[in-house]
């Protein structure tokens, strides 16, 4: 009898054991299960934003720009949207369907200055250069100001031998120093008469404010001295220079590059309130000096007569002031 007990309490033990087994193993396996579930509904759930900016800043524009199409189909006012759209596409090298948005995504204030500097380079790939120009200038306007990446930018590479390109990018801002369009001038040189070479003086130039000025300052053995402030002009693109001398004469003055050359015209005007017609030219001689000649008109423009002409040869700043 004993025997029998015990022999169903063993059974009993078992079938609870087992039973307590499978039904630990039914429990985990829903847990699993559950867990999947809910991380592939989270995975499904997730902000279309969110993975369009993902894919955006990965670099793969083809799922980017199939995300932020939705967005723009559901979300038309979403400005940031339309200019990732863009964007993409553009680095895609679709530039004609690139237009177009960025055109769209120029409507947006927030977009305005970046999208119009990306319409001219839309325009720049397609080949359209006048237009390009036109478009670059306008986002100058806008306030476009970063003239390293758009010296720099693969986009423009066919407009970077144009003289209006150069004038786009001095409307945003000075280039670095060394780099400057008229950073041949700039450094201490010795004043000479071309004729004979002796030394008549020292000239400075050094670019100031932020590299936006340069500044000219001369002396003369005989005692003649003054000073200049060049600047450019973004209005019509032009160089404008101003001197004032120790006799009260003033020049005023504004041009360009002609090739090499710096050409600027304007007038010289006297203590005396008398006007003349002035035009001076600065050039790069053979070697590393500088002519620096200067005309005037009795005629009103019909005639020149040589006013004054200096060569200039650079010079080791510890002489400046010294004679030689």
């Amino acid at each position: 009898m004993r025997f029998i007990v015990l022999t169903l309490g063993v059974v009993g033990g078992v079938a609870v054991w087992w039973l307590l087994r499978s039904q630990a193993g039914i429990d985990s396996s829903n847990i699993e299960q559950l867990a999947g579930a809910e991380a592939a509904t989270v995975a499904t759930t997730e902000d279309p934003e969110t993975l369009a900016e993902q894919a955006f800043y990965q670099g793969d524009y083809e799922r980017a720009t199939a995300l932020y199409r939705t967005i723009v189909h559901e979300q038309p006012g979403n400005g940031q949207a339309w200019a990732r759209l863009a964007y993409a596409t553009h680095e895609m090298g679709q530039y004609e369907v690139a237009l177009d948005l960025h055109e769209r995504a120029a409507g947006f204030e927030e977009n305005r200055t970046s999208s119009q500097f990306k319409i001219g380079c839309a325009l720049a790939r397609l080949g359209r250069i006048e237009e390009a120009l036109e478009a670059l200038e306008e986002a100058v306007r806008f306030g476009y100001r970063d003239r390293s990446w758009c010296e720099q930018e693969a986009d423009l590479a066919v407009l970077r031998d144009s003289e209006r390109f150069s004038r786009v990018l001095n409307r945003m801002g000075p280039p670095p120093e060394g780099k400057g369009e008229l950073d041949f001038w700039t450094g201490y040189w010795i004043a000479r008469d071309p004729s004979s070479g002796r030394p008549r003086g020292h000239v400075s130039v050094q670019r100031v404010e932020g590299g936006h000025v340069y500044q000219e300052q001369w002396s003369e053995y005989s005692g003649h001295s003054g000073r200049g402030m060049l600047y450019f002009d973004p209005t019509d693109g032009l160089w404008c220079l101003d001197r004032v001398d120790n006799q009260g004469r003033i020049q005023r003055l504004r041009g360009e590059r002609e090739g090499d050359a710096l050409v600027l015209n304007g007038e010289l005007i006297y203590r005396s309130g008398q006007v003349q017609p002035l035009r001076v030219v600065l050039e790069p001689t053979s070697g590393s000096g500088l002519m620096l000649a200067s005309h005037v008109s009795e005629d009103g423009g019909e005639n020149w007569v040589p006013f004054s002409e200096t060569l200039l040869n650079r010079d080791n700043p510890m002489w400046v002031g010294r004679g030689r």
